[in-house]
């Protein structure tokens, strides 16, 4: 082989092995010590809540007890929980008989009821878990058994006036059938405040009693079968039970009940919501919750009292303002107007208001700003007995009655 060949070989050799270096040396190199961020890391996370209405009903399908329950997961630390106890007879819609409460909506579907709740306080519940009392009392059976204490002996009173002793008095453990008859009982001449605190109490138990394993307590939850009823998937309902286990253990939970004016006694006491007092719960328990209008399919709330407007009108008018893009709120009985009266809470809702005018067939000339009769919605309206609005077709979609 001639001297010139064997050079160009190794020349070739050589350019060879440099590359080689040049490519390892490129990809070992040390990267920048302060990378630039890229803008999806760097952006803030808005947390998110889930919401879940538990109930419990009677043999009658009456909701007995409810509490929405909230969580709220943070980086890094306990998910802070939110505990909102509802009383049964919460107004929570108006039809043509009069104010309907969330009691009596226990037959109707929970996503129905659930919605109707959604709309009534402001916030959004996400579905519910309603258990009928064999499946409350399976579910008590499944962490054996709560502790109660009640100053009083619980009772149940039949049709024909019998008392019977579901619960003696004093300090003891219960299970799952009398543990839910303790919860579902009302005594006689006892408010729904007292059983509405007793379920609270073995609530709590149930849950810092679950096995915190998701796949036990959806495990659970499955296992109560028709006896229990969900708008959420298993996992969703498992997830909501865990987290509020979680936020209980570790005293991150706040709790609130809604500021309600009541009128009755009783199982039948109908409890309408006082605006007021119950917007700052509402924004301290579900503040990441509380509708907007425009956002995920929220419509422009309008908050209505019947100020002598008949219940079928008000039934007409929650038709008409269903059509129309609004939702109606019910705000329950007020002294009779000779007309009536339309508040905005400040000039930017100018137009919703005039919006709700046309619809109940009002003149706009009505609408004034008074932020302190909007709490907690967009426009409030004292309905008297002069709108003039047209019932809209039977054939137009209406939400539930």
């Amino acid at each position: 082989m001639s001297r010139r060949l064997l050079v160009a070989i190794g020349i070739l050799v050589l350019f060879l092995v440099l590359v080689v270096l040049a490519v390892v040396l490129r990809s070992s190199a040390t990267p920048e010590p302060d990378p630039v961020p890229s803008p999806t890391s760097s952006a803030p996370v808005t947390p998110t809540q889930n919401t879940m209405l538990v109930a419990v009903r009677d043999d009658n399908s009456l909701i007995t007890d409810s509490v929405v329950l909230g969580s709220v997961a943070r980086a890094n630390s306990t998910p802070t929980g939110s505990w909102l106890s509802v009383q049964p007879g919460l107004a929570i819609a108006v039809n043509s008989s009069g104010s309907v409460s969330l009691s009596q909506r226990g037959p109707f579907s929970p996503a129905d009821v659930s919605r109707e709740v959604t709309n009534e306080l402001g916030f959004t519940v996400d579905g519910a878990f309603i258990l009928d009392r064999l499946a409350f009392a399976a579910l008590v059976d499944s962490v054996g058994g709560v502790t109660v204490n009640s100053p009083v002996p619980i009772v149940v009173v039949d049709a024909d006036g019998k008392t019977t002793v579901v619960v003696k008095a004093g300090k003891r453990k219960i299970f799952g059938p009398a543990a839910a008859q303790y919860v579902i009982a009302l005594n006689p001449n006892e408010e729904q405040a007292g059983r509405m605190a007793r379920f609270d109490d073995v609530w709590s138990q149930v849950l810092l009693k679950l096995p915190g394993n998701l796949d036990k307590v959806r495990s659970i939850v499955g296992s109560l079968g028709s006896l229990s009823r969900i708008s959420l998937t298993p996992e969703q309902v498992s997830q909501g039970l865990l987290d509020a286990q979680t936020s209980l253990t570790a005293k991150t939970m706040t709790m609130g009940t809604p500021s309600a004016q009541v009128a009755g006694t009783g199982s039948t006491a109908i409890y309408t919501v006082i605006p007021v007092g119950t917007q700052p719960t509402v924004e301290r328990l579900f503040g990441i919750s509380v509708l907007v209008p425009g956002t995920n399919g929220a419509v422009p709330r309008v908050r209505v009292f019947a100020a002598g407007a008949t219940y079928d009108s008000l039934d007409d008018a929650q038709t008409a303002f269903t059509t129309n893009g609004l939702s109606l709120v019910w705000g329950g009985q007020l002294a009779p107007l000779a007309k009536s009266q339309i508040f905005i809470p400040n000039e930017s809702a100018r137009a919703t208001g005039d919006q709700v005018a046309k619809t109940l067939g009002l003149p706009t000339t009505m609408v004034t700003i008074n932020p302190a009769e909007t709490v907690g919605v967009q426009v409030a309206v004292r309905l008297a007995a002069d709108s003039t609005f047209t019932t809209p077709s039977p054939t137009t979609s209406v939400t539930a009655q």
